[in-house]
C-alpha cells in the first residue's frame, strides 16, 4: 500500500474511534484524547497539517495542503470544488460507516481504503466540475459564427442559452448547486461523448444539442436544471444525434412520418374502395341466384317443352357468361392491388435505403416504419383472401345451380358430373390465368 495511503488510514484509525466532532464555523474536527501532544506528533508524522490542541482536545484543520479533506458527504458536497482534485480527498464519515477516499493517482476510488468499482460519488462530482470548465470554454466568442454558450456568467452564477429557433433564454445556476448524482451510474461516458460533439467532424451537431435544451430544460425547476442537465445528457444526446444524422440526410423525421402516414392512409383508403366494390358484388351474388331461380320457375312450363328448354338454357349461358365476366371483373381489381403493393414495396425499399436508419440508435424508429408496412401489407392480404373466397364461393354455387337447370332440362347425373367437373376447371383456368397472373 502506498505510503500516502498508509498515513490517511493511521488518522483515521487514530480520530474516528474518538467520535471527532465537525466544527462548521471554525472549519476544524475536534476529538478529546490523551496525551495530545504525543498524538499531535504521529499526526505531524502522518502529514496531517495545520494540527492544534486545547488541553485533552486536539484540533484538525479542514484545509490541509496535501490532501482534501472533508467531515461527511454533506460537508463534501457543500465545500468541494475543482481545485481539490488536484490532490488526494478524504471523506471521514460516509453514510456506510466507513471513510471514502479518492486516489488522485490512479482515479480510484477506495472505501474503507479498499478499492470499490461500483460507487461513483468523487467520479460523478469531478464529471460535474469537467462540464462546469467545459461550457465556460464554450462562452460568446466574436469571432465564431456559432456559440454554444451565450453568456457564461461567473459572477451572477448563472450559465445562459438563448434558443436558435425561438424567442427566449434560458438559464442555468451552477455555483451553489451540490452536485449529488446517483453514486451507481457513472456520468463519465456522456460528458466524454458530450465533449467529442464539439469536434470538427460534428461541425452543426452543437447546433441539435443547444436545440434539445430548449425541450428538456424550460419545465424544469430552475435550481435543478444542471442536474436534470448532467442526468438527462444521453437522452439529449441520442435525440440530438438522431436529428443531426436527419440533417445531413436531407430528412426530417417528423415530416417523414407524417408523409409515411398519409401514404399508408392513401393505400388503406384505395384498398378499402376495392373491397367496397367486392362486397357490392357479394351482395348482388345473392340477389342473382334468387332472382335466376324466380325466372327458372316463370319459364317452367310443361305445356311448352322445347320453348322451356330454349330459355333454361339461355339462363345457363347468362350464368356461365356472368361467372366469366366476374372473374374477370376480379381480376382486374387484383392487378390494380398487385401494382398498389409494387409502389408499396417500391416505396418502403427507398426508405430503408437512406442511411439514416441503417444506424443502431435510430432502432425504434425504423420498428416505426416496419410496423406501419405490416399494417398495410396486413391488409393486402385480407384483400386477397376476400377476393379468392369470394371467388370460390361463387364458382360452387353457380356450378351447382347450372347443373340444377340442366338437370330439370332432363341431363342425366352421368352427364352432370363431368360437365360441372369441366366448368369448375375452366372457371380454375380462368382464376388462375387472370387472378394469379395479376399477383
Amino acid at each position: 500500500m502506498d505510503i500516502r495511503i498508509q498515513n490517511l488510514l493511521a488518522f483515521c484509525n487514530l480520530i474516528l474511534p474518538n467520535q471527532p466532532i465537525y466544527n462548521q464555523q471554525e472549519g476544524i474536527i475536534e476529538f478529546t484524547i490523551d496525551n495530545p501532544e504525543l498524538i499531535i506528533e504521529s499526526l505531524v508524522s502522518w502529514g496531517i497539517e495545520l494540527v492544534d490542541n486545547i488541553g485533552a482536545t486536539v484540533q484538525v484543520s479542514l484545509n490541509q495542503n496535501s490532501f482534501s479533506l472533508f467531515f461527511d458527504e454533506e460537508d463534501f458536497f457543500g465545500r468541494v470544488s475543482r481545485s481539490d482534485f488536484n490532490a488526494d480527498l478524504l471523506i471521514l464519515h460516509s453514510t456506510k460507516g466507513v471513510p471514502y477516499f479518492f486516489d488522485n493517482t490512479t482515479h480510484e476510488t477506495h472505501l474503507n481504503f479498499s478499492l470499490i468499482s461500483t460507487d461513483y460519488i468523487f467520479e460523478n462530482t469531478k464529471v460535474y466540475f469537467d462540464y462546469i470548465e467545459f461550457l465556460r470554454t464554450q462562452d460568446h466568442q466574436e469571432d465564431k459564427p456559432f456559440y454554444f454558450v451565450d453568456y457564461f456568467n461567473d459572477a451572477l452564477d448563472q450559465i445562459i442559452f438563448t434558443s436558435p429557433k425561438k424567442e427566449g433564454k434560458l438559464s442555468i445556476p451552477f455555483k451553489h448547486f451540490k452536485p449529488s448524482f446517483d453514486r451507481n451510474k457513472s456520468l463519465r461516458k456522456s460528458f466524454d461523448d458530450f465533449k467529442t460533439s464539439f469536434d470538427d467532424q460534428n461541425k452543426h451537431l452543437p447546433k441539435f444539442i443547444k436545440y434539445e435544451l430548449f425541450n428538456y430544460l424550460p419545465k424544469v425547476d430552475r435550481d435543478e436544471r444542471m442536474k436534470v442537465f448532467i442526468e438527462k445528457m444521453p437522452e439529449i444526446l441520442h435525440t440530438a444525434q438522431q436529428n443531426f444524422e436527419i440533417y445531413l440526410n436531407d430528412l426530417s423525421l417528423d415530416k417523414l412520418k407524417s408523409e409515411y402516414r398519409d401514404s399508408q392512409d392513401q393505400y388503406f383508403t384505395k384498398i378499402r374502395e376495392l373491397l367496397g366494390k367486392v362486397i357490392n358484388q357479394t351482395i348482388a351474388f345473392p340477389v342473382s341466384i334468387t332472382v335466376t331461380a324466380f325466372a327458372t320457375f316463370k319459364v317452367s312450363d310443361p305445356t311448352q317443352p322445347v320453348l322451356t328448354t330454349i330459355l333454361l338454357l339461355l339462363i345457363v349461358a347468362a350464368f356461365l357468361v356472368f361467372t366469366l365476366y366476374t372473374a374477370f371483373l376480379l381480376s382486374i381489381q387484383q392487378d390494380d392491388v398487385a401494382e398498389m403493393k409494387s409502389n408499396f414495396e417500391d416505396d418502403f425499399a427507398k426508405l430503408a435505403k437512406n442511411k439514416f436508419f441503417e444506424n443502431e440508435r435510430n432502432i425504434e424508429d425504423t420498428q416505426h416504419f416496419q410496423e406501419a408496412k405490416n399494417k398495410v401489407n396486413k391488409q393486402f392480404r385480407k384483400f386477397d383472401l376476400a377476393i379468392t373466397s369470394y371467388f370460390i364461393i361463387q364458382a360452387i354455387f353457380n356450378t351447382l345451380f347450372i347443373c340444377f337447370i340442366l338437370f330439370q332440362i332432363g341431363l342425366s347425373i352421368k352427364w352432370l358430373v363431368p360437365l360441372s367437373l369441366l366448368f369448375l376447371v375452366c372457371l380454375y383456368f380462368v382464376y388462375n390465368h387472370f387472378v394469379n397472373t395479376a399477383k
